[in-house]
């Protein structure tokens, strides 16, 4: 009868155990999936929405430089390759404002390239 009884508190004990240990092993491991899905969220915040808000800047800077340095061309003006320059410096400026965004590699190539003197046609 003794023995029995040990046995069966035993057991009990033992379900017991295990049960705590899986719960325990789900709220570590939640808590750790947690963390990382925080972490990813903040990854994408920090990196890809700025890069996103930048795009359309980006894009609208380059296509009024190039729309002006085509009719200066056209025009032969030299008040319009003025103003071109002005577009040039204005998105020079909004490159320099977009560090951590872009990397400075990036942003030193894209100043370059928009620095180049066209060739002589």
């Amino acid at each position: 009868g003794m023995t029995m009884r040990y046995t069966l508190r035993t057991k009990l004990f033992g379900v017991v155990a295990i049960a705590v240990a899986a719960l325990l092993l789900a709220t570590v491991t939640s808590a750790i999936y947690d963390r990382h899905i925080a972490s990813e969220i903040a990854n994408i915040r920090n990196s890809f929405l700025p890069k996103v808000r930048l795009r359309p800047q980006l894009q609208g800077g380059f296509d009024k430089l190039v729309r002006t340095i085509q009719s200066s061309v056209e025009a032969a003006d030299a008040d319009v390759l003025h103003a071109s320059v002005a577009d040039r410096d204005a998105l020079d400026a909004t490159l320099s404002r977009s560090v951590g965004v872009l990397t400075v590699g990036q942003i030193s190539a894209l100043k370059l390239a928009i620095r180049k003197e066209p060739p002589d046609g």
